[in-house]
C-alpha cells in the first residue's frame, strides 16, 4: 500500500474532522426509530391490536387499538444520552440558550391542559443513560427499570413538582408519567433488534424459515418514511394509514418473508375432515373456509378475529382429551356445544364455524409438537 494515499497533505478524508455532531444526531435519531421499532415487536407478540406514529405529538406514539372509541395512547420521548445518570435536578434544570424549559418540562408541556389527557394510559421518558433519582425506602433495594411518580421519595418528587410548577404554572405531576431505562442498548441497537425479530418469528411460527434482514428493512424503511410525514389529519382512519403502523401491516410483512408450512395445515386438514361426513358441497365450502379463515389469521386480522380465535381457542384447550381419546368427530360436537352462542353467531354458518375451529385445533397440535420436543 502507498502511505502517501494515507497522508494529510494528499487525502483530505485522512484530516481530522472538525466535528462529529452530524453523525452523532444521525445515530441518536435512529436510535428512536429503533426503540419504536422493538415496541412494535414486544407489542405484537401478544397479538394486541395497535398502531403507532413517529414524531407525532411526541417521538413515539403508540396506540393499544386501531379502533379510537377503545384506544389508549402512550406518549414516549427517547433519547440517546451517553452520560451519567440522569439526576432529580438535571431532569427540571432549565436548558438552552433562553432558559426557558428543562428536560422534563419541555414533555410535559406537550400534554399540559390538553382534552386527549384522559386517554394517556403511559407518558415516559426513556433516557439511554438511566436515571439516579432518590426513591422510597422500600423500594432502594430495588433496580428498577421503569420508575412510576408512586416510587419516588417524596421529598424528591416535591422538588421536581416545585420545579415543574415554576416552569409550567401549577400543573400536578400526571400519575401516568414513567422514567424508563431502555432495554436497547445505545450500542449496536440495530442488531438487538434484529434479534429480536428471530425472536418474535420463533414464537409465533416456531420452526418456520424468514427473513429477518427483509423484515427488519421493510418496517424501519416505512417507519422513517411515515416520521417524516408531516402533515396532520383530522380524521383517525386518515392518520392511521399515512402516518400510522398496525399491527396487520406488520403481520403482512412477516408472513411475506416467513414460511409457516401452510401446506402442512391443509395436509393435517385434509385428513382430519373426512371423519366429519360431510357431503360434497359442504366439502367444498368448508376448504374453502378454511384457506380464508387462515389467510384472515395470518393477514388481515381484524379485533373481532381476535375475539373469536381467543374464544374458539378456550374450548379447544377444555376439549383436547376428547380429541386426544376419541375422534375429530366427537372432538368437534363437544366443542360445539361448549362454544358460546355469541361467537357461534359471528360466523355466517356451520361450515365457516368448523373451519375456524379446525385450523385453531391443527395450529394447537403443531404448538404441542413444538414445545414438547
Amino acid at each position: 500500500m502507498d502511505i502517501s494515499q494515507s497522508a494529510p497533505e494528499n487525502n483530505p478524508l485522512a484530516c481530522p474532522q472538525r466535528e462529529n455532531a452530524g453523525a452523532l444526531t444521525f445515530e441518536k435519531f435512529e436510535y428512536q426509530y429503533h426503540w419504536a421499532l422493538c415496541r412494535i415487536l414486544e407489542a405484537h407478540e401478544v397479538s394486541k391490536d395497535y398502531v403507532i406514529f413517529m414524531e407525532l405529538h411526541e417521538d413515539v406514539l403508540f396506540a393499544t387499538s386501531t379502533d379510537i372509541t377503545n384506544a389508549e395512547f402512550e406518549f414516549t420521548q427517547v433519547k440517546s444520552i451517553s452520560s451519567s445518570p440522569c439526576t432529580a435536578t438535571q431532569l427540571v434544570k432549565l436548558q438552552g440558550s433562553n432558559k426557558s424549559n428543562s428536560l422534563l418540562g419541555k414533555m410535559l408541556s406537550g400534554i399540559k391542559d390538553k382534552p386527549f389527557i384522559s386517554r394517556l394510559k403511559n407518558v415516559d421518558l426513556v433516557l439511554t443513560c438511566g436515571y439516579k433519582i432518590d426513591l422510597k425506602k422500600e423500594k432502594k433495594s430495588y433496580k428498577l427499570n421503569i420508575i412510576t411518580i408512586n416510587d419516588i421519595d417524596e421529598n424528591c418528587l416535591q422538588k421536581i413538582q416545585d420545579a415543574i410548577n415554576k416552569e409550567l404554572g401549577d400543573y400536578p405531576l400526571p400519575q401516568s408519567l414513567r422514567f424508563v431505562i431502555p432495554e436497547l442498548p445505545s450500542i449496536s441497537f440495530q442488531d438487538t433488534t434484529k434479534g429480536k425479530i428471530i425472536n418474535l418469528i420463533d414464537k409465533i411460527y416456531p420452526n418456520s424459515k424468514c427473513s429477518p434482514l427483509t423484515i427488519y428493512r421493510a418496517i424501519i424503511d416505512d417507519l422513517h418514511r411515515k416520521g417524516t410525514n408531516q402533515n396532520n389529519y383530522l380524521n383517525w382512519e386518515k392518520m392511521i394509514k399515512t402516518q400510522g403502523i398496525t399491527y396487520s401491516q406488520v403481520q403482512e410483512i412477516i408472513l411475506v418473508n416467513t414460511d409457516f408450512n401452510k401446506e402442512r395445515f391443509i395436509q393435517t386438514f385434509n385428513e382430519l375432515i373426512p371423519e366429519l361426513g360431510l357431503n360434497r358441497l359442504e366439502k367444498i365450502s368448508i376448504r374453502f373456509d378454511f384457506d380464508r379463515y387462515m389467510n384472515t389469521i395470518h393477514i388481515g386480522r381484524s379485533l373481532d378475529t381476535v375475539n373469536n380465535k381467543n374464544e374458539i381457542i378456550k374450548v379447544i384447550d377444555n376439549n383436547f382429551q376428547t380429541f386426544k381419546n376419541y375422534s375429530f368427530k366427537d372432538f368437534i360436537e363437544a366443542t360445539l356445544n361448549d362454544l358460546p352462542q355469541t361467537i357461534k353467531n359471528n360466523f355466517t354458518d356451520r361450515t365457516e364455524l368448523l373451519a375456524a375451529i379446525t385450523y385453531e385445533l391443527i395450529n394447537k397440535i403443531y404448538e404441542k409438537r413444538t414445545y414438547n420436543r
